[in-house]
């Protein structure tokens, strides 16, 4: 089994049940080896606000959200298959844009 520390940023806390719109911070235990987009479906199992915010009715996945995985812009589906190791952050941000 490994950990992951979880961030998440802005509105996406109300998708795990906090009120704030801050920073939320969570560890989160996940076989060793879990993909990015196996650790989204299992947070989207566990949190279903989550699973609203982040994927689409057809299951693909929204671009409301972007992942970063240790500092590093995760392109998705591109990369949703890259391994979680024993201390990995994943932070997820909403999606932004601008002008």
């Amino acid at each position: 089994m490994a950990q992951v520390r979880l961030e998440v940023v802005g509105w996406l806390g109300s998708a795990f049940g906090e009120r704030a719109s801050g920073r939320l911070h969570m560890e989160e235990p996940v076989e060793v080896e879990t993909s990015v987009g196996d650790f989204l479906q299992l947070l989207s199992q566990k949190y279903p606000d989550f699973q609203r915010a982040m994927f689409q009715e057809d299951g693909q996945l929204a671009d409301l959200v972007n992942v970063v995985l240790n500092d590093r812009l995760v392109s998705l589906p591109g990369e949703q298959g890259s391994p979680l190791r024993d201390g990995d952050t994943v932070v997820l941000i909403p999606a932004y844009a601008g002008g």
